[in-house]
């Protein structure tokens, strides 16, 4: 199963370490305060068959009232009647799902579930996203995946300035 692009050739999920393409610290802003999530060589990536976990924990440590752990859930995906690849996307916040998205390469963007402004899921329009710089660094993270060429208008949802599609 041949997925991540590095160094122009293709090689298995399970080939090569995660810790070296996924972004090492992200600022996510939840209801107008920042919180920065850092994946060092601590940190936990999980590598299953199809799937890969990336956790991120609170820059600083604990800190009273606020979930410490941000974690994202990468599934590789070969659509019926695709060349292309899929790859389905979970963030989860604590326990709570923050947002659900599918890339079909090269760069369709389905959003399944988003917790921000104009969601049907948290009628609150709290804020559930990230920083400019945080949002560059996942795109660039997703485009290492073979196939995959998005830019933050395609994820834009994420974004702190951003809506949720209306459904």
């Amino acid at each position: 199963m041949k997925h991540i692009r590095k160094f122009n050739e293709s090689v298995n999920i399970y080939d090569i370490d995660w810790h070296q393409i996924v972004p090492e610290k992200l600022t996510m802003i939840y209801d107008n305060k920042s919180y920065n999530f850092i994946c060092d060589q601590s940190t936990n990536i999980m590598k299953h068959f199809d799937m890969i976990q990336v956790t991120y924990v609170l820059e600083g440590g604990e800190s009273w009232g606020i979930s410490d752990c941000l974690e994202f859930d990468l599934y590789f995906l070969k659509p019926y009647n695709s060349k292309g690849i899929k790859l389905d996307v979970d963030i989860t916040w604590g326990n709570y799902m923050e947002s659900e998205f599918s890339i079909l390469a090269p760069n369709k963007v389905s959003v399944i579930q988003c917790t921000s402004t104009n969601s049907k899921f948290d009628p609150t329009n709290t804020v559930f996203a990230f920083d400019d710089i945080s949002l560059q660094k996942l795109v660039e993270f997703f485009n290492c995946i073979n196939g995959i060429s998005i830019t933050t208008d395609d994820i834009n949802f994420l974004h702190v300035d951003g809506r949720c599609p209306i459904k």
